[in-house]
Parts: C-alpha cells; structure tokens; sequence
C-alpha cells in the first residue's frame, strides 16, 4: 500500500501530525529516512499542548488499531522547522513560523504536509502566521509560501511516482502556492486541502485558476469553516458535516479534528461540492448561537445585521476585482452608515 492509497482519515491524520513538533535534535535529510512509526515515537508527549496530544493520541491509537494502515509503509524524508521558538530545528537563523514534512513510501510516491497557523495567543506565532496570513490575504507573496516551495523542490519533486502537497488552513494555501508554481514542470503535481485559506484569486493567472477548480486540487471544507471563505474559491469539491453540532467554540468547525471517519475511513456527512461561500443561514446559525445571551428579536436582529454587513463585504471584493472603485465605495459608505444607527444594540450584543 502507498501514498495514493491513503484513506480520508489517513490524510486527515497527517494533518493533524504536521501540527506536532519533533524533538529539535531532530535531523532529516532524505538519506537517513525514518519510518512514520519511528517518527510519532520520537514526539515527547509531555511537552506537547492539550490540542496536540489529543492529536497524538489519534495518530497513535489509528496505527495501534490498524497494522494494514498506508501509513506504516511511510517514511519521513524531509523535516524543517521555523518556528521562532525552541522547536526550531533548522539549524539556521529563519523564524518564519513555516512547518514541513515530507514523506515517500516504498513505491516511489511522496508528499509534503504543510501546517497551518498556530495559537495567536503567542506573540511568536501572531508576528509571523498572523502577519502573513494578513498579507497573503492581499495577495502579497510572503515567506512561508516560497519556504514551502524550496521545502517540496528539496524533497518531493523528482520522485518517479505521484507528488502530494497536503495542507490545512494555512498549509492549504502554501499547498495551493506550490501547486499553481510547478503544475506546468511537473504533470504528476496534486494537492489536498482541507478548509483552505484561499490564495487571491484576483493575482492568478488565468491557468492557474484552471489547476485550482481542476482535478489535480482536492478542496474540501467542514460545514460552517469559515477560513475558506476569506477569499474567493470556486472550486470546492466535498463538504462534510460536523461531529457535533451544539458547540462552545467558534472555530470548532475550522479544526481539521471536527468530524468523523466510518470504518473504510471514509468522511462520515459528506457531499459534493458547494458554492465558494456557505449559505446565508449556514453562517446566520453560527452567530445565532453565540448571540445565545441574547433574547427573541434582538438576536434575530443582529443576525441579519450580520448577514447584511456580509454580503456587503462579497460586494466590495466583486466590485473592487472589476475596478468598479465608485460602487465599492457607496457600498461601503452604506455599510458605515448602517452600522453607526445600530450602534446601540452593538453594545447590547457585547455585553
């Protein structure tokens, strides 16, 4: 078994890993593999996060239970490290805040995950995912993307089989980069994200806007993410509902962990396709639920605001694509001044 024979929870199990750091003694350069097992064994579990052990326990109990897994047939090629703290094992001075791994498997294939953005609550990791996310959100080029580029052309292209890049929230947009950067040199590049930031549509060509709504990028998102509607992606190939329903934190929805995997490993609620953007009442309910404190009409009231002030921000970005600056503005104007006569219930939602 091999890379392209990985199932849905196997994918989503390499997510998860690209968010556990290794050991910083940790040295890979493609000469001296170590096997995925191997691997997860050098994670020292005590200094892992709460969300990042639960994330290990995943991996480790999958592999416990299941001896046929693909992922037993992986070995780990590549490893860098970026983070301005002391999990950065590049043995140099960058503190980008990218995160990698690569992986081939005994026929030939080989991948390279991606990790998203980390806790903001580190002023670490807010002056350099954060920072970037804003800018690449504007369609500046930033560091993590071209890091990740070096990072596939050092240890991924060039394998005699298919060539993966993987990637969640922010991993799927440098996994996107890469592929939109070397589609044309390599035939046999194809990229897996799950709940993508976008990359800015509007700074594409009009081939790489093909790539992206073609075959070779698998885009998927969980019902009520919202990171993938920061921008615009039209090319959405599976949405899956969420493990539960009723939840406390907002961004339960974005977390690659939030939904559920059949025995085939298979996503549990999932359909095809949808609009690039969620519909109105999948986002209204989200806010419904957090305006929860509040009663009847007013928490209606403020889910329309919402809803309104939404998409009016959708018309902004159309508009200002289509250089129609006069009408961005007057929609602007009308959002300013529709949100000043409601000032007093924004308080009420606060408190």
């Amino acid at each position: 078994m091999s890379l392209t024979d990985l199932t849905e929870q196997e994918k989503n199990l390499l997510l998860q890993l690209s968010y556990l750091d290794l050991p910083p003694e940790t040295k890979v350069n493609g000469k001296k593999p170590i096997s995925f097992e191997d691997t997860i064994a050098t994670i020292d579990v005590d200094t892992l996060p709460g969300d990042a052990k639960d994330r290990y326990q995943a991996i480790s109990n999958y592999l416990t239970h299941s001896p046929n897994s693909a992922l037993k047939d992986l070995q780990l090629v590549g490893y860098r490290n970026h983070n301005p703290n002391a999990g950065n094992t590049t043995g140099g001075t960058a503190e980008s805040g990218f995160v990698g791994y690569a992986f081939k498997d005994s026929q030939g294939n080989g991948a390279a995950i991606y990790r998203g953005s980390e806790n903001p609550g580190d002023s670490a990791h807010l002056k350099t995912d954060w920072l970037s996310n804003f800018q690449a959100g504007l369609g500046m080029e930033i560091e993590q993307q071209l890091e990740a580029n070096q990072f596939y052309q050092d240890f991924i292209q060039g394998l005699e089989g298919d060539q993966l890049v993987f990637g969640h929230s922010k991993g799927g947009n440098l996994a996107a980069y890469v592929l939109v950067h070397n589609y044309q040199e390599n035939s046999e590049l194809q990229s897996y994200i799950i709940n993508g930031a976008p990359l800015a549509w509007w700074m594409l060509e009009d081939e790489q806007r093909e790539i992206l709504k073609g075959d070779r990028n698998t885009f998927i998102v969980y019902e009520g993410d919202i990171v993938h509607q920061l921008g615009y992606a039209p090319y959405v190939d599976k949405s899956v509902k969420l493990t539960e329903n009723d939840y406390d934190d907002p961004f339960y929805p974005h977390y690659e962990t939030s939904v559920t995997f059949g025995e085939n490993g298979d996503f549990v609620g999932a359909y095809d396709g949808k609009k690039w953007y969620s519909d109105i009442a999948d986002f209204g309910s989200i806010i419904g639920m957090f305006a929860g404190g509040l009663v009847g009409k007013a928490r209606d009231w403020i889910s329309e605001q919402i809803a309104a002030i939404r998409n009016a921000t959708l018309s902004v970005i159309h508009s200002t694509v289509r250089g129609l600056t006069a009408a961005a503005n007057a929609v602007i104007n009308s959002v300013v001044g529709f949100v000043e006569s409601v000032r007093q219930v924004t308080g009420q939602a606060i408190q």
